[in-house]
């Protein structure tokens, strides 16, 4: 299954850019399409009625150059799939440890300490 499914818009309806040297039809302009992820019984980036409505509109799905949308969804992977620091790693192993942290920041939370104080635990 693919991480999201697009339609790019027809050529022919891409209106050039301007630019110094005139209108400009780049390669990332041609890009412009429709894109939506279907997660489950899902899909992301796909309006409700009630939106479409609300905006006059009967385009169901969001529009965009799908150049840049694959762009910022595929660099999103990178820091989502990147490993956590050791320092970290050896804090949650530890179940009993950890529990320990979570209960002291509850109580530094609940003590309403100045917030350089409880940033670790959230707060």
């Amino acid at each position: 299954m693919a991480l999201f499914e697009f339609e790019l818009a027809p050529a022919k309806d891409i209106t050039p850019w301007a630019s110094d040297q005139g209108p400009n039809l780049s390669w990332f302009a041609l890009t412009d399409g429709k894109f939506w992820m279907p997660v489950g019984k899902q899909t992301l980036f796909q309006y409700s009625d009630d939106v479409l409505t609300y905006w006059d509109t009967k385009t169901s799905t969001a529009e965009y150059q799908i150049a840049a949308f694959a762009r910022d969804m595929l660099g999103s992977v990178a820091a989502g799939t990147a490993r956590l620091p050791k320092r970290f790693e050896e804090l949650v192993k530890d179940r009993e440890r950890f529990g320990e942290l979570q209960k002291l920041c509850g109580e530094l939370n609940a003590k309403s300490l100045p917030r350089a104080t409880t940033r670790l635990c959230g707060g």
